[in-house]
């Protein structure tokens, strides 16, 4: 009996050390060995923030000296779906990253992804500027020392166009641009025939940041310009790195128109980059889908009014890009040389200094 008794004694103590085991090796009870929140500040590295199309920017997310990236997610701007740690971009454009972690977040930071055009770069952008203005405007001159100023301050970045409406320089073109964009109020700027602005410096400067991380440019122009017996003749070559669906347009703009009757761009009765005349549809020529690697030449042959001052005349030349639905146009890229005896070559964007 008494060995029953100790048997069931020692029954009992097995029991009761195998179940406190198992409670205690279930219960996620604090051994005090629970990894600790890392301490410092959250911060996002990235393997570039200058990147051909195709290429992976490997991030990194830390929290101090520690390494969370495993922890953390991945944002990019206006995408509700969590980034991969390791991205590849399929198109070119500027996109803003930030990193996620806990209740932390980093602020966002750009990733420029570009097509060059074979082993030569990325081509340079030169935004086109509609400025949709009045000679009986008197807000109109503000906006033509905007942009003079961006021009300064961004040398080469705008090919402005001032579309005059319901004045001496308007035209029936002119005037179907007013409604193509639904101007009702002056002055006021179109880029690329995408974005539209008012008279208001920091917006301007925005609306050209915009255009220049949206619609980076994919092809590039050089021209040539002759006139002779009071006929113009624009060549143009164009390089395409990226495949694409392309028109083109060309236009001529000139300086110096004098009216006394009005606000004038500088005060004196002159008047600036008024548009004289397009020589194409004002939405281009459609010159097909063109391939990545590709050069073609397109030329522009028109006849010259006696009242144009040719050696104040610019021709621009600019590619618009198909949009999916098959109908929108945008300004791709823009190029512009003298009239009479002008030239431009391709042009290539630099390198920036904190590439990395």
């Amino acid at each position: 009996m008494k060995n029953f008794t100790n048997y069931r004694l020692w029954l009992v103590g097995i029991a009761f050390f195998m179940t406190g085991g198992l409670c205690a090796g279930c219960s996620g009870a604090d051994d005090g060995q629970s990894e600790a929140e890392p301490e410092g500040k959250l911060r996002l590295e990235m393997s570039a923030n200058y990147a051909k199309v195709g290429d992976t920017v490997n991030f990194t997310v830390y929290k101090g000296d520690v390494d969370v990236t495993a922890n953390a997610i991945i944002r990019m701007k206006g995408d509700k779906t969590p980034c991969s740690p390791n991205y590849k971009a399929d198109r070119a454009g500027t996109r803003y990253f930030a990193a996620i972690y806990n209740e932390s977040s980093t602020s966002y930071q750009p990733v420029r992804f570009y097509v060059p055009y074979r082993d030569e770069g990325e081509f340079f952008k030169k935004s086109l500027v509609l400025k949709f203005t009045g000679a009986w405007c008197s807000a109109c001159p503000l906006m033509y020392k905007y942009l003079g100023e961006i021009e300064v301050e961004r040398p080469g970045r705008t090919a402005v166009m001032a579309v005059h409406s319901g004045d001496v320089f308007a035209s029936d073109v002119s005037e179907e641009l007013v409604q193509d964009y639904r101007i009702t109020s002056f002055p006021h700027a179109v880029f690329d025939y995408k974005t539209s602005v008012s008279n208001n410096a920091a917006e301007l400067n925005a609306a050209l940041d915009d255009m220049l991380a949206e619609e980076p440019a994919i092809c590039g122009i050089a021209l040539r310009s002759a006139v002779e017996d009071g006929e113009a003749a624009v060549k143009a070559r164009i390089r395409v790195a990226q495949e694409d669906r392309l028109r083109l347009c060309c236009a001529v703009v000139e300086d110096g128109l004098r009216y006394d009757g009005g606000s004038s761009d500088d005060g004196l009765g002159n008047y600036y980059h008024v548009l004289r005349r397009f020589i194409t549809e004002r939405f281009g020529e459609d010159v097909g889908t063109r391939e990545a690697g590709e050069e073609f030449e397109y030329e522009f042959v028109f006849p010259v009014p006696e009242e144009w001052k040719k050696e104040n005349c610019t021709v621009f030349v600019y590619a618009l890009r198909l949009q999916e639905d098959g109908e929108t146009v945008y300004v791709n890229n823009a190029s512009a040389c003298a009239l009479d005896g002008g030239e431009s070559d391709f042009e290539y964007e630099p390198v920036p200094e904190t590439a990395n």
